[in-house]
């Protein structure tokens, strides 16, 4: 029969060892937590990092977050108190059995370095714990029935159904309106960021000191019809246009306009001749090739300007004080960027030759655009129940013929073409040809000046010149060639002839021609933005049609613990010391305690002594630890 000692040892011993294995729970617990929470939620049976996540974090799982912090500083908060008891009472155990051998085991140099190490790894893995261990709040992936659409982007296809008639109208009235400080949100910079503050504008005509030079800013600039945004935790592309034109001063314009359906059109007043030419064929689209690869195309500007004549005689190359010819070719390409997100840092990407191919090992769950079996969110309603058609645009031209040109066909019809403010001044002048050769102004000549006063639309009329004095294409001069023909009818004595009308026509058309001749690049690029921004917005007026862009910003989550690789493996390889010492430890005194005999075999080496006792004590336990101190003091005598 077991003694009441023998039980109560056992009690004992059993007793420690569950407080030690809550210890060793509570401990390993939050830190197992606190390094899965660093990097990825850990409720899910795949883990992955917080922005590896296409099907987003419920809403209840991000405030799960402060549950999960809180109890985790509770655990430590136990552990930190339970460390210093449970530890020394384990090693004070350890130490009690192993006194029991004859060799005193717990002197033993490993042993008690353990013990000692244990001690003090003890006192300082809390307050390096804490320490170690951050907090930040992030943006994880919202729920996916709350991700939404953000805007609508034209595709190669759509391009084809967008109506040269409405698009034309469109940049029409943008070049009347437009001012050279206005923001274009559909503006995007090469390599620029989501987060920049500054919406790019279309700049001005630049000094008169300095040559008609596209600069790098703008060089870089493309249109897209998504506007300025970031697509947060979706990665999504974007159809963009991008067109530069390159203006140079040439001796001969071409004797004919070649292209099935060339644009051309002539101004010819007694003083004034302007002859434009822009070979191609309008009304059909210059994109051949539908596919979403990089593509380019490069469109032809011919324009002769001769002013000032002697006699008024503008055919006779003798009597012309001013003349300019420039060819301009325009380069436009096509293709898809990247739009900004998370995982490029919210850079706008570069254009692409062609959309990327997923892989296996791409996050391809974070491409709508390119993966036509992923599931997409419902969307947002508002957006589209709020979106508007352009009034200017529309899809499906019925006429084969009207389909949307080049941007630099555009340009010109949109600058010289019918229903223009130059068409209407040409409109003034008749080409009957008398003896002497000469254009002779017509009759309505006042008429054209009083609805070209009123009507006030002559092209980037609203854009400032440099320096005043020699650019005067701006309110101020319209005001000063319309003051006559606006004024009341009690001052009709005051009014105008109809010759007069002609030379102020003239006097207009020359301002506007300076401006030209002064900044060709500028003009054509500027006319070319609007364009390009026309076709693309005209490409997304059919909603259902038009391909959806998702974004998804993000749900704020605090409590997300923060960790180096340093500091987990640091306070990971002190974890692993602290358990695995008291296991050693528990170990030891469990097996101490519950089989002496076998115990005192293994470790004491005292198995023949042992054996020798044992059978004439019976079944009681403690003669044999006083036999075994009175031999060992006889021993030392």
């Amino acid at each position: 029969m077991p003694t009441a000692s023998k039980v109560s040892q056992v009690i004992g011993a059993l007793g420690l060892g569950l407080v030690t294995i809550l210890y060793v729970a509570l401990l390993l617990i939050p830190w197992i937590y606190t390094c899965g929470l660093s990097s990825g939620p850990v409720w899910i049976s795949n883990p992955k990092t917080w922005t590896e996540l296409p099907r987003g974090v419920e809403p209840i799982n991000v405030d799960y977050m402060a549950d999960y912090d809180k109890a985790i500083k509770t655990m430590n908060t136990i552990t930190s108190i339970m460390a210093i008891p449970v530890v020394y009472a384990v090693v004070q155990r350890a130490a009690s059995v192993g006194s029991q051998s004859k060799r005193n085991l717990w002197d033993n140099a490993a042993l008690s370095w353990l013990s000692v190490i244990l001690i003090i790894n003890t006192l300082i893995l809390p307050p390096i714990r804490t320490l170690v261990v951050s907090h930040e709040t992030i943006k994880v992936p919202t729920a996916f029935l709350e991700q939404g659409i953000a805007a609508l982007d034209a595709t190669p296809p759509m391009l084809e159904m967008v109506s040269e008639n409405g698009v034309v109208e469109k940049v029409k009235h943008g070049l009347i309106n437009s001012q050279e400080f206005d923001r274009h949100p559909l503006l995007w910079h090469e390599g620029g960021l989501a987060s920049d503050v500054v919406t790019p504008t279309l700049g001005g005509f630049r000094p008169a000191n300095e040559p008609d030079v596209m600069d790098l800013f703008h060089q870089r600039l493309f249109v897209s019809s998504v506007p300025k945004l970031d697509t947060g935790y979706y990665r999504s592309h974007s159809l963009q246009m991008k067109s530069l034109p390159d203006c140079k001063p040439i001796v001969q314009f071409p004797s004919g306009c070649s292209g099935p359906r060339p644009f051309a059109r002539v101004f010819e007043s007694p003083n004034t001749l302007v002859t434009v030419c822009v070979p191609g064929a309008s009304g059909r689209s210059p994109w051949t090739d539908t596919s979403q690869d990089r593509l380019e195309i490069k469109e032809d500007l011919f324009i002769r300007m001769v002013r000032n004549v002697l006699t008024g005689d503008v055919r006779n190359p003798s009597q012309i004080r001013h003349q300019k010819t420039y060819h301009c070719t325009a380069t436009t390409t096509r293709g898809y960027f990247e739009l900004p997100n998370y995982f490029n840092e919210g850079k706008v990407g570069p254009l692409l030759n062609t959309l990327p191919k997923l892989g296996p090992g791409v996050l391809e769950g974070h491409y709508l655009d390119v993966n036509p079996d992923r599931d997409v969110p419902l969307g947002s309603p508002d957006f589209i129940q709020n979106f508007t058609t352009d009034p200017f645009l529309a899809l499906r031209p019925t006429d084969p013929l009207d389909i949307a040109p080049g941007p630099l066909m555009i340009s010109a019809q949109a600058l010289f073409g019918n229903q223009t403010w130059f068409h209407t001044l040409a409109q003034a002048f008749v080409n009957d040809t008398v003896p002497s050769n000469r254009s002779i102004p017509r009759l309505n000549a006042l008429e054209t000046l009083q609805v070209v006063c009123l009507e006030n639309n002559m092209p980037l009329a609203r854009f400032s010149a440099f320096p005043p004095a020699e650019l005067v294409i701006s309110d101020r001069r319209m005001s000063k060639e319309c003051q006559s023909v606006l004024a009341p009818r009690s001052r009709q004595e005051d009014r105008i002839t109809e010759q007069q009308a002609a030379v102020k026509l003239e006097n207009m058309m020359n301002d506007f021609l300076a401006v030209f001749e002064r900044g060709p690049n500028t003009t054509l690029w500027t006319a070319m933005v609007l364009a390009n921004e026309a076709v693309l917005q005209a490409a997304t007026q059919d909603k259902t049609l038009a391909r959806k862009v998702f974004v998804d910003m993000g749900r704020p989550m605090s409590n997300k613990p923060v960790l180096t690789k340093g500091a987990l493996v640091g306070v990971s390889l002190l974890v692993a010391f602290q358990v695995l010492g008291l296991v050693v430890l528990a170990a030891y005194l469990m097996i101490g305690s519950f089989e002496p005999a076998w115990f005192m075999k293994k470790f004491a080496g005292e198995e023949g002594l042992w054996d020798g006792k044992k059978g004439g004590m019976g079944e009681h336990d403690e003669e044999p630890l006083r036999d075994l101190s009175t031999l060992a003091a006889s021993e030392r005598r």
